[in-house]
């Protein structure tokens, strides 16, 4: 009994053949349709894969924003009676009052708006670097929010009649 001459190979065998990367040029061992069948595998994979992309891309896409609630008629409703009202007792608090009217606005609010102020805070923007003046002025032009001056009363902290950051409005 002859035993099989085993060739020394640089490669192993390709998968499903049993012919060595030294004849990778040589005609196929196998069929052309088994070929064609490996190829398409691989397309089907391709075309498969990019419509699992296109329909991850299609669910991620912008929704659109909810309507308004069918079983209540805005037109009916008396805007007059409803308001969001605030307060701001700093700069900071007054930045912050002229973000949400702003939001109410950008939204299409219909209630009015009211912010209270202290009366020390005046409406003439003395210069540039007049801040409050002008949040309070851009406040009533631009966001149509009706401006109540009030009489701010906190708790004495200091010998200079200072007052706390939580205001007692009157």
């Amino acid at each position: 009994m002859a035993l099989p001459t085993i060739k020394s190979k640089a490669f192993p065998y390709r998968k499903g053949s049993d012919v060595s990367e030294n004849d990778f040029f040589d005609i196929a061992d196998e069929p052309l349709l088994a070929m064609f069948k490996r190829q398409l595998r691989r397309v089907r994979t391709w075309v498969i894969l990019a419509l699992f992309i296109m329909f991850m891309m299609w669910r991620r896409r912008e929704k659109q924003p909810p309507s308004l609630a069918p079983h209540i008629h805005y037109d009916e409703v008396d805007w007059s009676r409803f308001a969001y009202t605030t307060y701001a007792t700093s700069e900071t608090y007054l930045c912050n009052a002229v973000m949400v009217f702003e939001a109410l606005q950008r939204f299409g609010s219909r209630a009015e708006r009211v912010l209270f102020y202290p009366q020390e805070w005046d409406l003439v923007v003395e210069n540039e670097f007049d801040r409050i003046s002008q949040l309070l002025v851009m406040a009533k032009d631009e966001y149509k929010v009706l401006l109540r001056p009030v009489i701010i009363e906190g708790i004495q902290t200091g010998g200079e009649g200072a007052r706390s950051s939580q205001p007692c409005v009157r």
